[in-house]
């Protein structure tokens, strides 16, 4: 629940989320840099207001407009706040980072080792969760590189467009779609191939699979940079493989994307 401390950098140290971290490099210095130095109150409104502030490369144009929307959660964190830092509206994200080819993409209740103070993260001896069966190219506090993608750059799931139902696109009441796109391991910013991806449908909630509003297949971007079109029809076994960093599994992309 940790909304990114522009103070720290980019590694594991950083309790934000990939999002947060990729501002910078997509021309939004000034909102990372929102709050940046402050504290108490004057830090609380910075940070709020910078969760407001929506980012229209983080949003498919094809399912719902650049807007903050209704958000419910009370227990936010940053460094001058424990778990209650209040935020009426979050901008949100339609996509999601690969997080891997298994059910897990957050972790909770007796899982869940999340420290609500900078302090308890920075100790050597905090009890983090175990990530040792997580395939995918990031999740919580990973530094995965190029070289450890051993399937291959061109064969392997990035970022990719994420399930929501669309009854809720704009009410904050999905639970995969109702936190604040800079948070941290979470199903809201991080799907799994383990359930095969669908296209969005009134009335159904799925907080694990990738998926889209277009009529035939959602959008991937691959560890080589190049975006795809998937099927939904795309062979589970086929799903898993791409998904996993690093299980040795190949596949013809040509067969399976657009």
């Amino acid at each position: 629940y940790w909304v990114g401390e522009p103070e720290r950098g980019t590694d594991k140290s950083q309790p934000g989320g990939w999002m947060f971290n990729l501002l910078d490099y997509m021309e939004q210095t000034q909102i990372r840099e929102m709050g940046l130095g402050t504290s108490g109150a004057h830090r609380i409104k910075a940070l709020a207001a910078r969760c407001a502030v929506p980012v229209a490369g983080f949003i498919c144009p094809s399912r719902r407009p650049v807007l903050a929307y209704p958000d419910y959660h009370t227990n936010y964190c940053t460094k001058d706040v424990v778990a209650n830092m209040p935020i009426d509206a979050s901008f949100r994200s339609d996509y999601a980072m690969n997080a891997g080819d298994q059910s897990t993409n957050q972790f909770t209740g007796s899982s869940a080792h999340e420290p609500t103070r900078l302090s308890e993260g920075d100790d050597p001896t905090w009890p983090w969760s175990d990530t040792s069966n997580l395939t995918g190219v990031c999740f919580l506090r990973s530094m995965i590189g190029l070289g450890d993608v051993t399937n291959g750059a061109t064969q392997t799931y990035l970022i990719g467009e994420k399930y929501i139902d669309p009854d809720d696109y704009q009410t904050g009441s999905d639970a995969g779609d109702r936190e604040i796109c800079y948070v941290g391991f979470d199903n809201d910013t991080f799907r799994t191939a383990y359930a095969r991806p669908r296209q969005d449908r009134p009335g159904v909630q799925d907080t694990i699979a990738f998926g889209s509003a277009h009529a035939s297949g959602f959008h991937m971007l691959f560890c080589d940079g190049s975006v795809h079109m998937v099927d939904y029809t795309i062979d589970l076994y086929v799903h898993r493989a791409l998904a996993n960093r690093e299980d040795g599994r190949t596949v013809k992309l040509s067969d399976v994307v657009k």
